[in-house]
């Protein structure tokens, strides 16, 4: 009997593995948007429809013509204030009212769309005034919800007014951005396969994209609409023409590393530490000194060419990246987000990692990494793999902080599988068994896992979402004018949406309010601190837990998307 070919195989298995992204990237997307059940839980009951609507559409919440660097300025001061005062005044209650209607529970998602309401091409307004999400990401959104519109999935009203009243609408423009995103994350499993398959063949390049597929920080963030995972593939098509080059170098990879890296830079501008492993291609490279000056400058020239296209503002007007980086540097440095911590240090090894690439990649992946990246054949990879781990390990902060900024280096993921694949590869014939037990962990534990996560995402989706539980207790079963406290402000990637009128509303994001407080909401991201403060007082009296699906045999916490967030309301003893 003929055997197939190991690279037609190895195709086959590609086609599988792309399959299965497919399902766990696109299946629960609907997750956390606004729809009309939030709205029938924000708006007040005598209150008509029209006038709710027309009443939240005065409190503007987006930039008008200062710009969002002056809007951003303003809002900090307001929040600030908010923040000392504790209560929500009328103001605070139209602004959250607003963010349950219009901004989804991925907190920094809903930056997308007001960036890009302001864009009008035909008028000449190209510009989205943010720099954080680079315009090849948003321009690409732009463009897939222009095309969704034209066949009729998604209105493009101007008016805010109309996803007030329509807020399932509002809903439709969340779930096609992060259908991108979905789609992005599929690119990235393929680019991981060719950049595996050009350092150690087809059966590491295989590998890698099947870790990559059930890496749990990938499946979260497939999730989501934001420009991590949209610039991956382009980053990993940078290393991949980049390996290329130095092993038979030539004008044509030259170029097409430098139009991926500035496609990738131009979608994150942290990506603008490819530049590292882009000079190691050029100088591990054959040819003169000359010749790879030469093929340097021409990388360096497309790389700066795709980036400006990606992003013609920012080089029109680059005060706009200036000062939004001195609002964001000066958040930074109040935060102590920069700086080496060893508590930090230890959990990023300890409990980030593990979790991002799921504890078998994990632990495939160290093994990759203590036998490979020291190898001067893996110096490319290398370079890159140092610069996006640095950006996890220099940050520090709390253990929610330490999850959150995963995607900063969301990068490492595909590296370590890369090379997991490579010493999978070369040691499948040697240790058969282990491999072997590892191949089995992967189906009892890791794939349960990614399928936990998108069970999560389709709960949040649902009428059984931990967050619509919460909303029919606190609209059902606490007294109207009741003394009700939040661990955060009112939105809706920190608490349950709710009439905001019902109550006399009390948070603590900053400190903890004082005043006769009947109930105390509290979700899962609530510092422990403040919550054996709380227990003096209060005892629990609802806890709206999500309840993982039976063949998740680890315990399950959603910690990169915190999706069906756990929520626990205390009632004074």
């Amino acid at each position: 009997m003929r055997t197939l070919p190991p690279r037609f195989t190895h195709r086959i298995f590609l086609v599988c593995v792309l399959a299965l992204a497919a399902f766990l990237f696109f299946v629960g997307a609907e997750w956390g948007i606004p729809s009309r059940a939030v709205l029938e839980r924000v708006k007040p009951v005598e209150e008509p429809l029209t006038a709710f609507a027309a009443r939240l559409a005065a409190e503007r919440s987006e930039p008008g013509a200062e710009g969002w660097i002056a809007f951003n300025v303003a809002c900090r001061a307001e929040e600030a204030a908010a923040r000392e005062k504790g209560v929500a005044d009328e103001i605070l209650r139209l602004r959250a009212a607003r963010s349950f209607l219009l901004a989804s529970e991925s907190f920094e998602e809903s930056l997308v769309l007001a960036a890009l309401s302001g864009l009008d091409p035909a008028r000449g307004r190209i510009d989205p005034g943010v720099y954080q999400y680079g315009g090849a990401h948003l321009y690409t959104v732009a463009s897939a919800l222009k095309l969704a519109s034209v066949l009729g999935y998604v209105r493009l009203v101007p008016d805010v007014r109309y996803y007030l009243e329509r807020p399932d609408e509002m809903g439709c423009l969340y779930t096609m951005g992060r259908y991108v995103a979905a789609l992005a994350g599929i690119l990235a499993v393929l680019a991981t396969f060719q950049l595996g398959a050009a350092c150690g063949g087809g059966m590491a390049g295989a590998a890698a994209a099947l870790l990559v597929a059930l890496s749990p920080l990938v499946v979260a963030h497939a999730h989501m609409m934001r420009s991590h995972l949209f610039a991956l593939p382009w980053a990993l098509w940078a290393l991949f023409w980049m390996v290329r080059l130095k092993e038979a170098p030539s004008v044509r990879k030259a170029l097409w590393a430098g139009a991926c890296g500035g496609l990738a830079a131009g979608s994150v501008l942290y990506h603008a530490a490819l530049l590292l492993p882009l000079a190691a291609a050029h100088l591990l490279g054959g040819g003169g000194a000359g010749e790879k000056a030469k093929r340097f400058a021409i990388s360096l020239g497309s790389a700066l060419v795709v980036f400006a296209l990606a992003n013609p503002c920012l080089v029109l007007s680059p005060e706009t990246l200036v000062h939004e980086w001195r609002d964001h540097g000066a958040d930074f440095a109040g935060r102590s987000v920069f700086g080496f911590d060893g508590g930090g240090a230890v959990r990023l090894f300890a409990g980030v990692l593990p979790q991002a690439l799921g504890p078998v990649g994990f632990f495939l992946a160290l093994a990759g990494i203590l036998a490979l990246a020291w190898r001067p054949d893996q110096w490319i990879l290398t370079a890159a793999f140092l610069p996006a781990l640095a950006g996890l390990l220099f940050r520090r902060g709390h253990t929610p902080e330490d999850f959150a900024y995963a995607r900063f280096g969301l990068l490492v993921i595909p590296i370590g599988a890369v090379w997991a694949g490579i010493w999978v590869a070369r040691r499948v014939q040697e240790w058969r068994m282990l491999l072997g037990m590892a191949a089995g962990a992967l189906f009892v534990i890791q794939i349960p896992m990614c399928l936990a996560y998108v069970w999560n995402f389709r709960e949040a989706a649902g009428p059984r979402s931990t967050a619509a539980n919460a909303a029919r207790v606190l609209a059902q079963e606490i007294p109207a004018g009741a003394l009700v406290a939040f661990d955060a402000l009112p939105h809706p990637a920190d608490t349950p949406a709710f009439d905001l009128w019902r109550f006399d509303v009390r948070f603590a994001p900053g400190a903890l309010p004082a005043g006769d407080i009947d109930y105390w909401v509290v979700s899962e991201t609530c510092p422990a601190a403040w919550r054996q403060t709380i227990e003096a007082s209060f005892a629990p009296w609802k806890e709206i837990r999500k309840t993982p699906p039976f063949y998740v045999l680890l315990p399950f916490r959603d910690r990169f998307a915190m999706a069906n967030r756990d929520f626990v309301i205390y009632r004074r003893k």
